[in-house]
Formats: structure tokens, C-alpha cells, sequence
């Protein structure tokens, strides 16, 4: 679990990269999670941009944020707008946050 120091540090990051993946109308299915698993190989923190025609629903959004965070065991960091902050420490990269 992070702290509130820690989430601003890696919301700080996050504004320095695009988004890494977008999920369209079909919502969630194994395959975007596995890309997710994939990206934290190289990563500590992936965007993930939603595309629904009710994105404004921030709610919606929350809840897939969530759902994701809990099946690829990653840390929901936050969702601004339609965009989704997902973090996964990983000692393995060379550079890693300091947190």
C-alpha cells in the first residue's frame, strides 16, 4: 500500500508518459490483462486510457481502475478524467522510482 507522498510522486512521474494502453467498448477481457502484466516487465507505472461512450461516468471508470489494480496485483493509483494510474514496484529495472 502507498502513502499519500508516494502517490504524488508517482502521479508526478506519470504526467512525463503517454498513455500505454486503451480499453474500447468491449471493457476488460484476458488479453488486456496480460498486456498489462507484461508492461510492469519493463515498467513501474502504466496509463491506461478508457474509451467508452459513458467514460464521462467516473464512477465507471473507478471501478474498472479497480478491477484491473486487483486481478494483476497492482497498485490503483489514481483516475483522472478518463485516464487510469496503475503502479507496480519492480526491484528488477535498472531505474526505479524512490519511493
Amino acid at each position: 500500500m502507498i502513502n499519500s507522498k508516494q502517490r504524488a510522486t508517482i502521479k508526478r512521474e506519470a504526467q512525463k508518459i503517454k498513455s500505454t494502453f486503451q480499453i474500447g467498448q468491449n471493457e476488460l477481457h484476458e488479453g488486456n490483462l496480460e498486456a498489462f502484466k507484461l508492461a510492469f516487465n519493463t515498467k513501474e507505472i502504466i496509463k491506461i486510457k478508457v474509451n467508452r461512450s459513458d467514460s464521462k461516468d467516473k464512477k465507471i471508470t473507478k471501478k474498472i481502475a479497480e478491477e484491473i489494480a486487483k486481478k494483476i496485483d497492482a497498485e490503483n493509483v489514481c483516475v483522472i478524467g478518463t485516464t487510469i494510474i496503475l503502479y507496480k514496484k519492480n526491484d528488477k529495472l535498472e531505474i526505479s522510482l524512490k519511493i
